[in-house]
């Protein structure tokens, strides 16, 4: 009892920065809608097993990210990636900031992973149907139950299957959600963009391939979701080198990946993190460490992509 007690109030601490950040937001002028979080939480999970979240995403529209970014700023949080400067780091799918004062997260996102579509696009999609709810105290934006469905099929593709939390929300979507409001999340993943990656998403249990069967949902998956479920160092770094627009790109990633700011290799490497000299080192060791994973990184690119073909 004591813990689940102590779990709640901590839940509660979230949302009261929920609510902080996005009452701000609105002072701005600025519209949010919450992620994940509660919105999760208090439909698909009982009192029996609880789900526990530690941060608010919280979704923008692209026009106002830098607007916010330094709005959040002036609340106290830091930028909680630093100035990594290193590809694939930094991504609108999800920019975490902390405040140090009280340990508070937050993090902000103007697309989701996955989705092709423009942002936009998603932000006019998701807006259209949001729903309000009480979080913190405070009136809050959420998507609709389809969209949150298709974040938790998406979500469960970025972090692949080994990762607990987005696998258990994958499960408790399938078992608690109507088959209506999977397909619409269907429906929705079509109009952006994602429903090859929706369809990966589903399909990562029995009981989702049993869904994807009932609603339509094929079985194709594009080769950054397949990369994403294989999980294999350095094969996104060959998809990003296959997309690059000529010589002088594919040379500026190369560069990049093995002589990478000295903030990301302190990021990277505890050896980095031990003075010049370790610093030092693990340059030296950063281009063995690539190459020693090049050919696995190299032939899971290719199963992607001949799958997709």
């Amino acid at each position: 009892m004591g813990e689940a007690l102590e779990l709640a109030a901590f839940c509660f601490r979230v949302d009261r920065v929920t609510a902080e950040v996005t009452t701000a937001l609105r002072e701005a002028s600025i519209p949010s809608m919450l992620l994940k979080g509660p919105g999760i939480a208090t439909w698909l999970y009982g009192a029996e097993r609880p789900r526990i979240y530690t941060d608010s995403d919280l979704l923008l529209r692209r026009r106002d990210w830098e607007k916010a970014l330094a709005l959040i700023e002036g609340l106290g949080f830091e930028d909680d990636l630093g100035p990594l400067d290193h590809p694939r780091m930094e991504s609108g799918a999800g920019y975490p900031w902390v405040r140090q004062a009280d340990g508070a997260h937050v993090d902000l996102h103007h697309t989701v992973f996955g989705i092709r579509a423009d942002p936009d696009e998603l932000w006019a999609a998701f807006w259209e149907e949001a729903v309000s709810e009480k979080i913190g105290g405070l009136e809050v934006s959420l998507p609709s139950r389809p969209a949150r469905l298709l974040h938790i099929a998406l979500h469960a593709v970025q972090h692949g299957p080994a990762w607990e939390k987005p696998m258990a929300d994958l499960r408790q979507g399938i078992a608690r959600a109507p088959i209506d409001a999977w397909m619409k999340a269907f429906a929705l993943a079509e109009r952006l963009e994602a429903a090859d990656t929706f369809a990966a998403g589903i399909r990562l249990t029995a009981e989702g391939r049993e869904l994807a069967e009932a609603i339509g949902a094929g079985q194709g998956a594009n080769v950054e979701a397949a990369l994403r479920l294989d999980w294999v160092p350095t094969a996104e770094g060959f998809r990003e080198l296959s997309e690059a627009d000529g010589i002088r790109e594919r040379a500026a990633i190369l560069f990049r990946e093995l002589f990478p700011t000295p903030t990301f290799m302190r990021w990277w490497s505890s050896l980095a993190r031990r003075g010049r000299l370790g610093l030092a080192l693990a340059y030296l060791w950063r281009p063995l460490y690539l190459f020693s994973r090049a050919i696995p990184g190299y032939l899971a690119w290719r199963r992607a992509s001949r799958a997709k073909r």
